[in-house]
């Protein structure tokens, strides 16, 4: 499974390299794909082996299937045509600060919203639409209303390995339109699952303070439209970024509930595994099924059909699992920001953690040799140094920094943070049964110390420091030199070092070569 899923991956990188480029060089990987099936299917002892080339192949089709499915349904137009739009608003309109005018020193401000259900010219447009508009329009508009918008167009063209493309292609988003003005043409209803969505934004932004619905509408649907871009850098210094995004934390938290209410009520393993997973998946479609969502799922998910049948989970496998189930339905999510850190943290901490944590023991076992304290905190530290260390190269990619507060933020703050999301899932599900929005206030109290940390600790000086860039092939070879360093690997520890330095020294000439090249 694991070896599947990474010949997969290889394939998926390989037909998105490809994009763009002559048809004739497609006749490259399907000869050597030709070659290796043929060579490993003719001997008996290599037969075995022939799950692999056919990995690579299905990657490499799911990405260049995809990508020309979509280049094809989109809508073709010069950049910045004026049109005449009639569309269905999808989203809750947020009216931002854009900064001052180059001429003055007024702040100007927008209102920005997505649309789906677009239509030019009588011809239905395939994909949503951002729009912001200068100001704030004269009429007030809600989710599922229809509106007419007089503004031009930009299509979101395709950019190899762009995680904002590739996230922008997850939410159905493909356009960019400046409005010049908006008018309601009809009242409309949201869609079920959009009008729950805005039933509980609307409950946190009454009763809460805007920073604590932000925090509290980020940690329960991971949602972080509109939410403000210094309290999001805050955050992200802090080394506190993935608690808002809802992945096995969020995901671990409800099933763990769930299975509490349901063992009380004495009902068998199966059926309490049917309702969990039900549940799990609605609350993943109310968080717009995003990656690392449907990552927490699938784990979870085979997690507790394990535990049902009594049989023995294997975290690798498992995690291989999700991400073939991903790829396969969405090849395009290998490149998205919620992907990678998801599935890189979860590979950190199943193969890096037990030796960091082994190597913490030694230091427990040597202060408290009878009582072994610390070993919560060994293995705590253990878990958020393998994950940060396999998540540096996505960070340092994306956004060319890395928070120096990791440790203490998920040493310190991470556990209280899962006792506001549980808090908050108990009363956000009790003001949705019983319509009394007031009682997420309870919420607005205990994101106060979280606001007051971020906030003290993101804005030190060195609170993030600086990385060396990297490229996707630098990604892939540091991967590879982890991957090497890790308990997967079985050499010796003498003879795992010396290789292991040559292949960081390679990995190094390599990365450099390849940046020098693309400079």
């Amino acid at each position: 499974m694991c070896v599947f899923a990474l010949f997969l991956i290889g394939g998926v990188l390989s037909g998105e390299a490809m994009y763009g480029t002559d048809w004739k060089y497609i006749s490259i990987p399907i000869v050597a794909f030709v070659v290796a099936l043929v060579a490993l299917a003719i001997p008996k002892k290599t037969r075995h082996f022939v799950y692999i080339p056919l990995a690579f192949a299905i990657g490499l089709s799911c990405i260049m299937i995809s990508n020309a499915v979509y280049d094809s349904k989109l809508y073709v137009a010069e950049d910045m045509q004026e049109v005449n739009i009639v569309a269905r608003t999808a989203s809750e309109s947020i009216l931002a600060k854009s900064g001052s005018d180059i001429f003055s020193d007024e702040e100007k401000y927008y209102t920005r919203f997505y649309v789906d259900e677009i239509y030019i010219d009588d011809v239905q447009l395939n994909y949503s639409a951002y729009v912001i508009i200068e100001d704030e329009p004269e009429e007030t508009f809600s989710v599922g209303d229809m509106l007419f918008i007089h503004g031009s167009l930009v299509v979101t063209h395709h950019e190899k390995f762009s995680t904002e493309w590739a996230q922008s292609r997850a939410n159905g988003n493909a356009y960019f339109v400046v409005a010049y003005n908006i008018t309601k043409l009809t009242d409309g209803k949201p869609k079920p699952v959009e009008s729950v969505r805005q039933k509980i934004k609307e409950y946190y932004h009454k009763h809460m303070s805007k920073e604590s619905a932000s925090i509290a509408q980020a940690l329960m649907l991971g949602d972080k439209f509109g939410f403000d871009p210094q309290l999001k850098s805050d955050i992200a210094n802090s080394g506190l970024s993935h608690v808002l995004a809802v992945s096995g934390l969020h995901i671990t938290a409800l099933s763990a509930a769930l299975y509490f209410v349901l063992k009380k009520l004495k009902l068998k393993p199966m059926i309490s595994f049917v309702v969990v997973a039900v549940i799990t998946f609605l609350y993943v479609m109310l968080c717009s099924f995003s990656a690392s969502a449907l990552r927490a799922f699938i784990m979870g998910s085979v997690f507790n059909l394990a535990a049902s049948f009594g049989r023995k989970k294997d975290n690798l496998t498992t995690l291989a699992f999700a991400a073939i189930l991903i790829l396969l339905a969405r090849p395009t999510a290998i490149m998205e920001l919620g992907f990678l850190l998801s599935f890189y943290s979860m590979l950190g901490i199943f193969v890096l953690a037990p030796p960091i944590t082994r190597f913490g023991m030694r230091i427990v076992k040597r202060i408290s040799p009878a009582k072994l304290r610390g070993r919560g905190v060994a293995e705590a530290c253990a878990i958020s140094l393998a994950a940060t260390i396999f998540t540096y190269p996505i960070v340092a990619y994306e956004f060319g920094f890395v928070s120096s507060l990791f440790m203490l933020s998920n040493l310190v703050v991470l556990p209280y943070v899962m006792v506001i999301y549980v808090v908050l899932l108990v009363v956000t599900l009790f003001a949705l049964v019983t319509t009394l929005g007031q009682c997420v206030w309870i919420s607005s109290v205990l994101t106060l110390p979280f606001y007051l940390y971020v906030k003290f600790f993101g804005e030190l000086p060195h609170s993030a420091v600086s990385t060396l860039p990297l490229s996707v092939v630098g990604i892939v070879l540091f991967t590879a030199c982890a991957l090497f360093a890790s308990d997967l690997n079985l050499m010796p520890r003498r003879k795992k070092l010396r290789r292991g330095m040559l292949l960081i020294s390679a990995s190094l000439v390599a990365e450099v070569a390849v940046m020098l090249a693309t400079a």
